[in-house]
């Protein structure tokens, strides 16, 4: 499914280094964790290649038009900390 919707649009995958061997697809942007939320906010905005964690002085802001975000997860508090922080953003 996401090798599919990787052809339409950018694909973020978050996951542990050692999960890295599972991508295959090289249109996947991967963020490891831990990772700053900056991180999220360069790859929203297109800034992001997938190489390096993003550390920068915090004043980042989204300036994404039209952006959609699904977000996956299988615990409930990492889905509501992540509904926080974009509800605050006006996601």
């Amino acid at each position: 499914m996401t090798d599919s919707l990787a052809e339409k649009t950018n694909v973020v995958v978050v996951l542990n280094r050692f999960e890295e061997k599972y991508v295959t697809n090289p249109k996947l942007l991967i963020i490891y964790k831990p990772f700053y939320i900056l991180t999220i906010v360069s790859a929203l905005n297109g800034n992001y290649d997938g190489r390096e964690e993003q550390h920068r002085d915090g004043k980042s802001h989204f300036v994404t038009k039209d952006v959609h975000i699904l977000v996956v997860d299988d615990d409930r508090g990492h889905l509501a900390m992540l509904n926080t922080l974009l509800t605050g953003w006006g996601y």
